[in-house]
């Protein structure tokens, strides 16, 4: 700057467009640089669930029946087919008036009543019921497995399955979208002013779907988000979704809409004032929104007892249900919740629906659809939706192209041979800790070649002459063409095993894939590698 003070032209021309020099040093493709992330981050939770692209929304086919009227609210009983032939099942608790009023959207956890619990620990009809009576409309769902959601088992996994995104996160993030598409379409409720929240695996269900879909404008995700525990279930190790991140990143998704984190003395989420909460907020400071994110942390296990409702509440009254009231000493007042019977969507189980293989079938056949169309549009030089799909494809690998400097390349021995030199080398990322073995086959003279890298699964060994201990006739070939050669021993290929037994990852906790690649994945990744180097 001082070099420009002799040229006030100069001077004036940076000052006069200081705002339009910061956006630009601030943005990447239109995106900011404190979201980028975010935006790698949701597409690996959509990717994951067979929702990338997002499919056709389907006729819901919403049944609302059994009205219990009291005097200062109703609750019926709804179902509505989130997939052709996948119903959604649930409670819908309204205020008495015409509206339109809020609405609350309540996932529930892996307590054993799922949506009808109520006891000292957990109370979803009672939160609904008092959400209900503060103004809000409330709708309970079931988790797959629980209640009236019967088309299912909830723990269930299958590899097949996970590469088309079905499996449990998958159909309960998808239902809860289709859960806001339903609120929305009530008369009396107000389709711009949605929150969510849960607890437990209802917490999980509430992180994912505010971290997606931005019709969700306040949340209360109660007693998940953890550096630490990530969720001990299928329904919450979605593939793809924890390579680089923890939940606390998940979370962070709801900058700057209002966010609530309810944590405990008693669980994984103990640490909350002191790492999770502090973490998150950092994000709102980005975007000047602090006062939208609080904690509050109960002295209990692990729950959504009356004082963490309590909590809830306070924070829905003041940013969701009325702004202009004084919420902070609003208590919950005595409930009665209705018998089973009167909550129950299909008693005994029995209604007619598609079996779990017809839903499958049917939801293979629409991503295949969808991806045939989209193929046929970029073989036609849809470039845009080309590069869409370059990126969901890169995200799902998990890999990147390094740049030179991130190299961490260590050349273990050169030998000079008649036309050509070869070289010994340990190839990787400085960042990583990756070992790549490779062989380089390069010209005597330093001038510049054009390279190629050769790779088999069985490793370097596969293009060499093991009978004359040099390389094989493809690489001399290559060399007698004039270019350099590079062969390698991707993940656990070639070199990566011992001579007497193969070698294989250790699976910790059963999901793997949800918080690394795949082995063909990390095997891409140390072809970048070597191109790059």
């Amino acid at each position: 700057y001082p070099d420009l003070k002799a040229n006030e032209n100069m001077k004036q021309l940076m000052e006069d467009n200081l705002e339009e020099l910061i956006w630009l040093l601030s943005h990447e493709n239109g995106k900011t640089y404190k979201e980028a992330k975010a935006e790698v981050l949701r597409r690996r939770i959509l990717l994951s669930s067979g929702l990338w692209p997002l499919p056709n929304k389907t006729p819901l086919d919403a049944q609302v029946f059994g009205r219990v009227q009291h005097d200062d609210y109703s609750v019926e009983k709804v179902h509505f087919q989130a997939w052709p032939g996948f119903y959604v099942t649930g409670n819908l608790y309204r205020p008495v008036g015409e509206g339109p009023f809020p609405a609350v959207y309540c996932p529930h956890g892996h307590w054993e009543e799922g949506r009808l619990v109520n006891n000292d620990i957990n109370s979803i009809p009672g939160r609904s019921i008092t959400l209900a009576r503060m103004g809000a409309v409330v709708f309970t769902v079931d988790m797959v497995g629980y209640n009236d959601s019967s088309q299912f088992e909830h723990r269930w996994s299958k590899d097949e399955y996970k590469l088309w995104g079905i499996h449990p996160f998958a159909l309960q993030l998808w239902g809860s979208v289709r859960a806001l598409d339903f609120l929305q379409s009530l008369p009396d409720v107000d389709p711009e002013r949605i929150g969510v929240t849960g607890a437990s695996g209802g917490g999980t269900q509430t992180f994912a779907l505010m971290a997606v879909d931005e019709r969700v404008k306040v949340a209360a995700p109660v007693n998940m988000i953890s550096s630490t525990m990530q969720g001990g279930c299928v329904c919450e190790n979605a593939p793809l979704i924890r390579f680089e991140n923890s939940n606390m990143e998940i979370g962070a998704l709801m900058a700057p809409r209002p966010l609530l984190m309810i944590s405990a003395t008693g669980d994984w989420t103990r640490e909350t004032p002191h790492v999770e909460y502090p973490a998150i907020r950092s994000i709102y400071e980005l975007y000047g929104a602090v006062d939208r994110i609080e904690n509050v942390h109960i002295d209990a296990g692990h729950n959504y007892n009356k004082s963490s409702r309590e909590a809830m509440y306070r924070f829905f009254g003041k940013h969701l249900i009325d702004p202009e009231k004084d919420w902070g000493s609003f208590t919950e007042p005595p409930f009665e919740v209705e018998s089973e019977e009167k909550l129950r969507v299909f008693i005994n189980g029995s209604y007619g629906h598609d079996s779990d293989e017809e839903v499958i079938a049917t939801i293979k056949r629409q991503i295949e659809s969808r991806v045939d169309s989209d193929y046929k549009k970029i073989v036609q030089g849809d470039t845009e939706l080309a590069e869409r799909y370059r990126l969901a494809f890169r995200d799902t690998l998990g890999a990147t192209i390094p740049e030179s400097n991130e190299l961490a390349s260590i050349r273990i021995s050169m030998d000079e041979r008649t036309g050509y030199v070869v070289e010994r080398w340990i190839l990787g990322r400085k960042t990583e800790g990756d070992a790549i073995p490779a062989i380089l086959y390069r010209a005597k003279d330093p001038g510049r070649q054009d390279a190629v890298v050769l790779v088999s699964p069985e490793g370097k060994r596969a293009f060499a002459d093991a009978r004359n201990i040099g390389p094989g006739t493809e690489i001399l070939d290559l060399i007698e063409d004039g270019k350099a050669v590079l062969t390698i021993d991707t993940f656990l290929t070639g070199e990566h095993h011992s001579p007497y037994k193969e070698t294989k990852r250790t699976r910790i906790g059963g999901f793997m894939d949800t918080f690394q690649p795949t082995d063909t994945a990390y095997r891409i990744q140390d072809i970048l590698t070597s191109v790059a180097y």
